[in-house]
């Protein structure tokens, strides 16, 4: 690992690289307009296999902005990417930033305004969808219940402290491929309040199949284990995903009621009852 001097700025954007050099310069630029200025643009480069570290350097001397640093390391995946830059980070927050996503120009703004001036340990930007499907983000609620039932409403490019990514030992690689979701459920354990604020700030890329990979296409024995670590470390899961099961029986009914009633005005009338169907959309932008 190598290529970093250290400064004292009071946000540091943390954007690991791995073969994203088509979307680097887009994610950057939407770093560099922002109208908060105070902040430090750490990208480290994972081993990448393609252009990706050369469109970097090359972006870099391009904009001679001193507020871009350069790391590299040999491929060792993105949480290992992640800690290595918050670890050298100057920054007294932290906004964590995939290389192939973007940000509106005042989202650093809004969100740092709004960690200083309010008790949150996590400031969420509302997100819209772009790329290969568009339209608005919509996550499920902040709630204990959601967050240890699996029901993530935390997003990876939240605004948190430095101190409590120290305090909780950053990011976990045995949680790797949920290690967001296991670093915010830290927060939750330890009793740290969160938010969604209403905002639209977050850019999502989404790709085509063949670009991404799946997250449940994981080999059984490894998502066992990934469940198996995450219940481990956060005994809530085993109380909350039980509460949430019982709470589904009430839908699950509904849903029975849904195969055999006709829709009419968004309900499914069943000789004088109406019951509202739930469905989780993607609402057009």
């Amino acid at each position: 690992m190598s290529g970093y001097k250290k400064s004292s700025p009071k946000v540091s954007v943390i954007t690991p690289v791995y073969n994203t050099g088509k979307y680097l310069v887009e994610c950057l630029d939407s770093v560099l307009t922002q109208t908060f200025v105070d902040f430090e643009i750490i990208c480290i480069d994972d081993g990448s296999t393609d252009n990706s570290l050369n469109i970097l350097r090359d972006y870099v001397k391009e904009k001679n902005d001193q507020r871009i640093k350069i790391m590299t390391q040999k491929n060792a995946g993105v949480v290992s990417a992640r800690n290595n830059a918050i670890a050298v980070a100057g920054g007294e927050y932290i906004f964590p930033l995939d290389s192939d996503d973007k940000i509106a120009p005042t989202c650093l703004e809004i969100l740092y305004n709004f960690i200083t001036t309010h008790d949150y340990a996590i400031v969420v930007p509302s997100g819209i969808l772009f790329g290969e499907r568009n339209g608005y983000w919509d996550l499920p609620k902040i709630t204990k219940l959601n967050m240890y039932s699996f029901n993530n409403g935390i997003h990876n490019s939240s605004l948190f402290p430095r101190r409590l990514w120290e305090k909780y030992g950053g990011y976990d690689h045995l949680c790797e491929d949920w290690e967001d979701y296991d670093f915010w459920l830290n927060f939750i354990d330890d009793g740290q309040k969160a938010i969604r604020i209403q905002d639209r700030l977050f850019y999502y890329r989404q790709k085509d199949k063949s670009e991404s990979r799946n997250k449940c296409e994981k080999d059984r024995d490894a998502h066992n284990v990934l469940h198996a670590n995450l219940r481990r470390k956060h005994p809530n899961i085993n109380k909350y995903s039980r509460i949430a099961k019982l709470l589904r029986i009430p839908r699950k009914i509904a849903r029975l009621f849904y195969r055999s009633g006709i829709e009419k005005d968004g309900y499914f009338t069943i000789k004088v009852f109406k019951i509202p169907v739930y469905r989780r959309r993607v609402q057009t932008v």
